[in-house]
């Protein structure tokens, strides 16, 4: 039986050591928003390049009842519709709460109107301007 003198296998090892690490080090960085909790999360990849964009939203609530036949309060964000409310508070809710209208987007100045129709007519209407300055919510009253 031949044996393996302990230098021979360190020296194997030692060269198996050094391929791995010279593969690994040809490979080459791909650059990206390395953060999972940012909207342009990329799971590729290795090097992260300040580029992570976060999310935050506004939501939309009213102080005044909502509770008679005809009544539509519609809330548009950059002209577009974006919903209803159909539930009042005393004080801001919290996103997503029940009623309200919550708007998901990317931070920046958004333009926003609201429409109040009572017995199908319009009541009033209102407009404003709301940052979403990143992770968090932004609340707006309507009315």
């Amino acid at each position: 039986m031949k044996s393996v003198s302990p230098i021979s296998t360190i020296l194997k090892m030692l060269l198996v050591l050094i391929i791995i690490i010279s593969l690994n080090s040809c490979k080459t960085p791909i650059n990206g928003c390395t953060d999972p909790n940012a909207t342009n999360y990329n799971s590729n990849a290795t090097e992260n390049d300040g580029s992570c964009v976060y999310g935050g939203q506004i939501i939309f609530w009213d102080a005044i009842s909502l509770g008679y036949t005809g009544t539509v309060d519609s809330v548009f964000v950059n002209s577009q519709f974006v919903g209803t409310i159909t539930n009042s508070y005393n004080s801001p809710p919290a996103c997503g709460a029940t009623g309200c209208v919550t708007y998901s987007g990317a931070p920046a100045t958004y333009n926003w109107s609201d429409k109040l129709y009572v017995n199908y007519h319009l009541s009033s209407s209102r407009n404003g301007v709301v940052s979403i300055p990143g992770i968090g919510c932004t609340p707006v009253k309507v009315h």
